[in-house]
């Protein structure tokens, strides 16, 4: 039986590699068609919402929080949040809508111009940590954090080449 219960869990964790970069891509495209998108809207309103967000210049610390601390950090709270809006036993996908609601408001808090991009993304974290929770909470919580880091990984990579 143990053989078993290995070789699934096995099987599990190789799916969810292929998964998480699924999910990274799905995050950076989506992102970036609703960042441009916001981007083209605010200018057309005469708005300059990147204003808050253009003095931020890569360092090793900056790097070292949005890849690595951020994500887990923000995944707990991300698992807290879906947890608490479980209560409403509303379906997985308003319940990570709501979830992302809240992330994308306290990000566009923030950087207004992100406010869309950070929505979809955790919409997409929030969906992974569901789909991969019944096979464990170790999947699940891989699930989300792992594409998270990889976004912010781009974003840091594209910030540091910008500079």
């Amino acid at each position: 039986m143990k053989l078993i219960e290995s070789a699934t869990s096995h099987a599990s964790s190789l799916a969810l590699a292929p998964f998480c970069l699924l999910a990274s891509l799905i995050v950076l495209v989506g992102s970036t068609v609703l960042g441009l998108s916001m981007q083209l809207l605010s200018d057309a309103a005469g708005l300059n919402l990147l204003a808050y967000g253009e003095s931020i210049r890569p360092t090793w610390m900056l790097a070292l929080g949005a890849i690595l601390l951020a994500p887990l950090v923000e995944t707990w709270l991300l698992i807290g949040t879906i947890r608490l809006f479980s209560i409403l036993n509303l379906s997985t996908q308003s319940t990570s809508a709501l979830s992302a609601m809240v992330w994308g408001l306290l990000h566009g808090t923030l950087y207004p111009a992100r406010f869309a991009a950070s929505i979809w993304a955790f919409l997409v974290f929030g969906l992974s940590y569901m789909r991969w929770r019944r096979h464990s909470f170790k999947h699940a919580f891989a699930a989300a954090a792992v594409p998270h880091a990889i976004v912010n990984a781009v974003a840091v990579l594209i910030l540091a080449s910008s500079t």
